[in-house]
């Protein structure tokens, strides 16, 4: 089988599998080898323009994720840091007045601190919940990288495919038998 040849098969299984056509093998490469190269340029370009947005929907989603997941970090930085400002306070208080401060200022301030690191575990538990689901859907998204470099492959063969019917479109004469 010639490189052209595999080349519209490979077109033809990717129409298939894009539209979702009913047709058999046969019937679908017997319809291709009919089609004029201005046609099969058009439904190449229209396969192409598919696979591209396809491809870019699955990168939104993905750069939703990232954006969750950033939105999340920042805000454990933020407890974090609360967290280490108010340690910070209760010790600056402890070096100026020592044994003369009043113990009470102190008992008010880890109560404080202790409600607040509370949180700051129920937020991290329901974040390991969450990581936990992620890692599963870091299989499907290791699954969809996979499906994405064969349709990276997938259309580097239509844009090589595009290149040879425009070649043949431009040059009629030299059409090769199928």
């Amino acid at each position: 089988m010639s490189d052209y040849q595999q080349e519209k098969q490979t077109l033809a299984e990717m129409s298939r599998a894009t539209e979702g056509s009913g047709n058999s093998a046969s019937q679908a490469e017997a319809a291709d080898l009919t089609l004029t190269p201005y046609e099969e340029f058009s439904q190449l370009m229209s396969a192409l323009e598919g696979a591209a947005r396809q491809q870019q929907l699955k990168n939104e989603q993905a750069i939703q994720q990232m954006l969750q997941q950033a939105a999340t970090a920042l805000n454990d930085a933020r407890q974090t840091d609360q967290i280490s400002r108010r340690v910070q306070a209760m010790q600056q208080a402890l070096a100026q007045q020592g044994p003369r401060n009043n113990p009470q200022y102190f008992l008010k301030m880890l109560q404080q601190l202790g409600q607040q690191v509370q949180e700051q575990l129920h937020q991290t538990d329901r974040q390991v919940a969450e990581s936990l689901q992620q890692a599963v859907s870091s299989m499907a998204q290791a699954q969809a990288a996979l499906s994405d470099s064969h349709s990276y492959q997938q259309l580097s063969g239509l844009v090589f495919t595009c290149e040879k019917t425009l070649q043949q479109w431009q040059n009629p004469a030299q059409d090769t038998v199928h």
